[in-house]
């Protein structure tokens, strides 16, 4: 029941508000009332005992295809630059979530003197490993390939950032035995990844110096 009436709260308010969109496509701060909008995709889900997640992903999916919603009414429907402010909002909220998340993240990392050597250590061993694995996978994914010669720039390219910092703060929150070694390795771990990828980046750059 939850699934259903979240999808089907949040199909039908997404087509509502993209024919409101339509209609008002040349005001100010439309961007603004769909973000607001949203939350109130969320709150109807929820009070009619639907799952409201599901619901603003479904606005979501709806409104970044709104060319689907002109096939089915058979009618032009224009969001003007609302689509370019949206798509403008929604990077500069994924950058500020992250900025935060990652704060926290150093918030929560404890840095133990008797530990550091062999975290540090740990930490390395899992860098040389995704490393020489990288190596491998790009030495065979670049066979008789133009991209031979961006080799070593692929290999290095290999910062480690949210995917496994979320999994690491989801261990944290579950509480699962040596939760914390694992966060303070993943902590090292991206530090590292983001390391090589800068020496990467300053290789390829004094390449391309020297090339020109």
């Amino acid at each position: 029941t939850q699934f259903l009436v979240g999808l089907g709260s949040g199909l039908l308010l997404s087509v509502i508000w993209i024919l409101i969109l339509h209609v008002f496509r040349y005001q100010k701060f439309l961007y603004i009332l769909t973000l607001g909008f949203v939350l109130v995709t969320f709150s109807v889900a929820a009070e009619l005992g639907g799952n409201g997640i599901l619901a603003v992903l479904v606005f979501g999916v709806i409104l970044g295809n709104y060319a689907l919603i002109k096939r089915l009414f058979k009618r032009e429907i224009h969001l003007g630059s609302c689509q370019i402010h949206l798509t403008s909002l929604q990077e500069e909220i994924s950058f500020l979530l992250e900025t935060l998340f990652f704060v926290f993240l150093g918030l929560t990392f404890v840095v133990n003197p008797s530990l550091i050597t062999i975290n540090l250590l740990i930490g390395l061993l899992i860098l040389a490993i995704l490393l020489a694995t990288r190596f491998v996978a790009t030495k065979i994914s670049t066979l008789r390939s133009e991209l031979k010669r961006e080799r070593r720039t692929i290999w290095l390219m290999c910062p480690q950032g949210l995917t496994p910092a979320t999994l690491a703060v989801l261990a944290v929150s579950l509480q699962l035995p040596l939760a914390d070694t694992f966060l303070n390795l993943v902590i090292y771990v991206i530090i590292l990844t983001n390391i090589v990828a800068t020496v990467g980046s300053f290789l390829k750059m004094k390449q391309q110096k020297e090339t020109q």
